[in-house]
């Protein structure tokens, strides 16, 4: 009999997981090596400990306690290890944020996460440089090997107060910018019929508050932002935007969005997916490659679930 198992603090039945569009089994092997990075982590705390201790100068009767397990953090990416310090100069808790080794392919492509560091770091001090009252975590030091919107912290007045994971920052073309489609709690795919008159009263608002805003600003460009987003809304350049931006919600997002700015007609979905046929010369391989590999996926997904791995 299929047992259930626990993923991200939720229980997954065989049904369930057969369902989804995620890769569970990838999903599952890295919840494993995230937990065994996690013990190795553990088994190595006196090395975070000297660590931590030569980068802040503490003292020998200094108290640095790294704190058990279950009071770390983890994200998509790092794990964080929590540190409570008590000395003359500082008192509080600390976080040494490790990159998930797995998450990063350090080992199919060794580098990896110098390069995340590198990028994050550089984030830092351009953030320090020119958005001085935005608050950013102290960046105490950081070692080489040898947006969503839970990075965003807001006061009572949706101010933003600090961010974190600052190496996603990224440099990208102006029509790419939009109101993010997370203000009203739905997913990309899901703004249609109700959610979609929500959301867009929703970013109305948004606008007028950066048209306010911008107004109080020194820019150092002539672009106008809130324009450039109202255009690719009536556009629908957006939907292109987020296309390109989500691999599973692409399908959903065209059909919605995009092909009824051409089209009235219900049935043109279904032609449009005759030209498919085009887009390689051996497609019916193609079509059948993707079969199997739904097969291959089912199958080993049965086989953790009914607990033969």
């Amino acid at each position: 009999m299929a047992r259930h198992l626990s993923l991200h603090n939720r229980l997954w039945s065989l049904e369930s997981a057969a369902k989804d569009e995620t890769n569970l089994l990838l999903s599952f092997r890295y919840q494993n090596e995230a937990e065994h990075f996690r013990r190795r982590l553990w088994n190595h705390r006196n090395l975070i400990q000297a660590t931590v201790r030569h980068h802040l100068r503490l003292r020998k009767d200094d108290i640095c306690l790294i704190l058990p397990p279950e009071s770390w953090l983890q994200g998509g990416f790092n794990v964080c290890v929590v540190i409570e310090v008590e000395s003359d100069r500082f008192t509080g808790r600390l976080i040494f944020r490790c990159p998930m080794p797995h998450k990063l392919a350090e080992q199919q492509y060794p580098g990896t996460i110098d390069e995340k560091l590198n990028c994050e770091v550089a984030t830092y001090i351009w953030m320090q440089e020119h958005c001085a009252d935005i608050r950013i975590p102290s960046l105490y030091a950081f070692g080489f090997i040898s947006a969503g919107h839970s990075n965003i912290f807001v006061d009572d007045n949706w101010n933003v107060t600090c961010l974190i994971d600052l190496e996603w920052i990224s440099a990208l073309p102006r029509e790419m910018l939009s109101v993010p489609y997370w203000l009203t709690n739905c997913s990309i795919d899901g703004i249609i019929d109700d959610e979609y008159v929500t959301f867009d009263e929703v970013r109305k608002t948004f606008l007028k508050i950066m048209d306010l805003e911008s107004k109080k600003m020194q820019m150092e460009h002539d672009v106008n932002i809130t324009d450039t987003m109202r255009d690719t809304w009536e556009s629908k350049g957006v939907w292109f935007w987020a296309c390109v931006r989500s691999i599973n919600a692409w399908l959903f997002v065209f059909e919605d969005h995009i092909l009824p700015k051409f089209s009235a007609d219900q049935e043109l979905i279904v032609d449009l997916k005759q030209v498919s046929t085009f887009w390689h010369h051996n497609i019916d391989h193609v079509v059948k490659a993707k079969v199997d590999d739904e097969e291959r996926y089912q199958a080993e997904l049965r086989s953790l679930f009914e607990g033969n791995n």
